[in-house]
C-alpha cells in the first residue's frame, strides 16, 4: 500500500503485482488533518475540552481548529507528541494556551480525545473490509515537514536536508527510508 499523506487528502494506491495496474484499488480520502479538524470543530460546538494523544502529524487545518478551540475558551490538553503538531517548539505551545500532560493523564480528564495520526490503519482496514479486501503488511508513505527540529523551524530544517540529498547526486533512493529517518 502506498500512501501519499498530504494536507487536503491522503492518496491511497494498493498495488497487486498479480493484477494489471489499473485494476489497482486507489482512494482519495479527505487527510488525516481535515478529519481532526473536523472533530476539533465538533468539540468546540459543543463546549466541550479536547485531550489530544497519539504522535507528531501534518498540522494545518488541525492546527488551526486547536487554535480557534482554544480562542473559545475552552482547554486543551495534550501529550508531548501530539502537542508537536500544534508547534514544533513546546514552550510556545503552551504560550498558545495548551497544557502539556503525560500519556496517564490523558485518560483521566473529562475531555474528548482526539487521536493525532497522519495515517489511520484502523479505517483504512475498516473501509477495506467492506470490499473484501485485507490491508497488507507493506506500507510506503510519502510525508513532508515531519519530525522535530527544535533549534530551527520544521520547514527550513525540511529544506537544508533536500538540498544536503540534492548535493549528494539527488537519486530517488536518497530520499527513501526504510526505518527511522533521520533527524
Amino acid at each position: 500500500m502506498a500512501v501519499d499523506v498530504g494536507m487536503g487528502t491522503q492518496d491511497i494506491l494498493l498495488f497487486d503485482s498479480s493484477q494489471s495496474m489499473e485494476n489497482s484499488i486507489k482512494m482519495v480520502l479527505p487527510s488525516q488533518t481535515r478529519i481532526i479538524a473536523e472533530r476539533i470543530k465538533k468539540a468546540t460546538s459543543s463546549r466541550r475540552n479536547i485531550v489530544l494523544t497519539g504522535t507528531t502529524m501534518g498540522g494545518g487545518p488541525s492546527g488551526s481548529a486547536v487554535r480557534k478551540h482554544i480562542h473559545a475558551g475552552l482547554k486543551v490538553y495534550a501529550t508531548r507528541k501530539a502537542a508537536l503538531t500544534v508547534h514544533d517548539n513546546l514552550e510556545k505551545v503552551k504560550q498558545m494556551g495548551l497544557e502539556i500532560i503525560d500519556e496517564e493523564k490523558a485518560g483521566l480528564l473529562d475531555a474528548i480525545p482526539i487521536i493525532m495520526s497522519d495515517i489511520d490503519t484502523d479505517a483504512l482496514e475498516g473501509a477495506l473490509g467492506l470490499f473484501d479486501t485485507q490491508m497488507p503488511g507493506d506500507f510506503a508513505v510519502a510525508v513532508q515537514d515531519h519530525g522535530e527540529a527544535p533549534d530551527m523551524s520544521n520547514r527550513i530544517f525540511r529544506f537544508r536536508h533536500f538540498t544536503r540529498l540534492l548535493e549528494k547526486g539527488g537519486e530517488l533512493e536518497r530520499f527513501a527510508y526504510m526505518n527511522k529517518v533521520p533527524s
